[in-house]
Formats: C-alpha cells, structure tokens, sequence
C-alpha cells in the first residue's frame, strides 16, 4: 500500500493519480528537475521544488533519500 521512489517520480502526475486509484501511497524521492505541476503524493521530496528551503540543490537522488531516511529517524 507504499511505494517509495529513490530517484523518479518528480514527473509522474498521471502515474501517480493512476496508484492513488489503486489505495497506493506514494512517497516520491527526486533530485530532478520539477514541472509546473508536483504529482499528489504523500510526500514529495526533491531539492528543486520552489518552496524547498533546503540550501544544496545539488544532491543525488541517492542523497535525497538518505536525507528522508535521515529525518525519520531523528525522534528515536
């Protein structure tokens, strides 16, 4: 019933609609560059959407996923 990408989805509106009708969740991961329009995720992490304060753009999408890994764990 999750789906987390590493490294795609930042492009995938329709797929992601398309999980959404199937009860998937999805939880995308990117280092791409963003479209106009963010696909209806749970959560969509990626350096490059423009409400994203974080200070290094350049991260690989190996490094955006570390840093979500990173965050959930922050409260143990």
């Amino acid at each position: 019933t999750l789906i987390v990408t590493v490294d795609c989805g930042i492009t995938g509106v329709d797929e992601t609609a398309y999980a959404a009708t199937l009860g998937v969740d999805l939880v995308i991961t990117d280092h791409h560059e963003c479209k106009e329009q963010l696909p209806a995720a749970v959560a969509v992490v990626d350096p490059h959407r423009p409400d994203c304060p974080y200070p290094f753009k350049h991260l690989a999408g190996v490094g955006v996923a570390l840093k979500l890994v990173l965050a959930l764990g922050e409260g143990r």
